[in-house]
């Protein structure tokens, strides 16, 4: 019986291999009529889904492809320190925007969004600055390559104008505190997507 499906054998996660999880769940999701036909001709053969697994497969594929590319941009040998910041903060504005049926993915995409912005955007609770009541890092060596990328400079910085004097506080040796708070605003969410930089 022919399916329309290409003949590929099903991939085994592997928790050591980054994107093992996602190749996994999509193949399964790419061959789940074929393991169907399987089943029926194959009476020993339990590995069918119900129609709320289905969906979770296809949930699950959909939430983990955008960070299936950025592992990819990551780990490429020519990827520099610099796009890692200015990536990570448009993958989570995409995955923020997606809403699943099963509240299982929307809680996993909830610690996706968590666990990179503890990532990029957090990195000790003693080096928080408080600015407009939103509390931030003190700095980061992705914001600061971000910055001296000619493509990125400040423009997916949240406040532009608070990097550009972090990052002269930075290398004049200052401390962050000579920073007045009540002068920085944010930019505005329009102009911040990657075709801008």
């Amino acid at each position: 019986m022919d399916l329309n499906i290409p003949t590929r054998t099903l991939l085994q996660d592997m928790p050591c291999r980054w994107n093992a999880s996602y190749n996994m769940i999509k193949r399964i999701a790419e061959q789940q009529e074929a393991l169907a036909q399987y089943a029926i001709q194959n009476k020993k053969f339990d590995f069918t889904f119900d129609a709320n697994e289905s969906i979770l497969l296809h949930e699950l594929t959909k939430l983990l492809q955008p960070l299936e590319e950025l592992t990819r941009l990551f780990c490429c040998e020519t990827s520099s320190i610099s796009v890692k910041y200015p990536y990570a903060k448009l993958v989570i504005q995409k995955i923020s925007l997606l809403q699943f049926e099963n509240s299982d993915v929307n809680k996993i995409r909830d610690q996706i969004i968590s666990g990179l912005g503890t990532k990029f955007f957090v990195y000790k609770e003693d080096t928080f600055v408080k600015i407009n009541k939103l509390v931030y890092n003190r700095f980061s060596d992705h914001q600061l390559a971000m910055f001296f990328d000619p493509r990125f400079k400040d423009k997916m910085a949240e406040f532009p104008e608070f990097l550009r004097r972090r990052v002269f506080l930075h290398f004049a040796g200052m401390p962050e505190t000579t920073i007045d708070e009540d002068q920085i605003l944010p930019i505005s969410p329009i102009s911040k997507n990657l075709k801008d930089c």
